[in-house]
């Protein structure tokens, strides 16, 4: 088992494709029992004292297995934008990340549980 944080920064130049997004692929559950990641969304832009917003889609993907279960808290009317079932993949659209949304991602051996804040008021999840 192991933690690791991983900070997103993005400079000007590579913040403008809307339609390519950055992934986060995560690991076979199976294979790392106990591991928890942490993505932050760090800087976005030129400046820190007004980043830009990620114009990129942001992806948090298992390697190909359906074991990514996924409650993320939004801006939505319903706030809590939870998966049905476990995924393959999650989604924040372009425009909606900022700088200090975050994800932690938990493996129990079996599931990836997905955590954390966007400013987003959707998240798609995929199998």
């Amino acid at each position: 088992a192991s933690n690791c944080t991983y900070q997103l920064v993005v400079d000007a130049s590579g913040n403008s494709s809307p339609t390519n997004p950055i992934i986060f692929t995560l690991p076979e559950a199976s294979t790392v029992p106990g591991t928890m990641y942490k993505l932050l969304i760090g800087q976005i832009g030129a400046n820190a004292a007004s980043p830009d917003v990620l114009a990129r889609p942001l992806a948090i993907t298992t390697s190909g297995t359906q074991n990514l279960l996924g409650s993320i808290l939004t801006v939505a009317a319903t706030p809590l934008q939870r998966s049905s079932g476990p995924f393959i993949s999650m989604t924040i659209p372009a425009g909606k990340s900022k700088t200090g949304d975050q994800y932690n991602c938990i493996s129990d051996g079996t599931y990836w549980y997905v955590t954390g804040f966007s400013g987003t008021n959707n998240v798609t999840y995929a199998s």
